[in-house]
């Protein structure tokens, strides 16, 4: 019986985001632009990598070749 792997699973745009709003606190607007958008890509990087999960899942395997 195969056993999965289940990894904790973390999201790193949360911490850049968090780090983002301290540097506005800070002062430092620039820095800020930068890791709000840098935690924008890495959310989309984690949406696009669920969807891809879930297509893997449903693909129908038996089917074709």
């Amino acid at each position: 019986m195969k056993t999965k792997r289940k990894f904790p699973t973390f999201n790193k745009s949360d911490d850049t985001a968090a780090r983002a709003s301290q540097a506005v606190d800070e002062g430092r607007d620039r820095k800020a632009n930068r890791l709000f958008k840098k935690a924008a890509r890495q959310e989309n990087r984690e949406i696009r990598r669920e969807e891809r999960r879930k297509k893997k899942k449903k693909k129908n395997i038996g089917y074709g070749r």
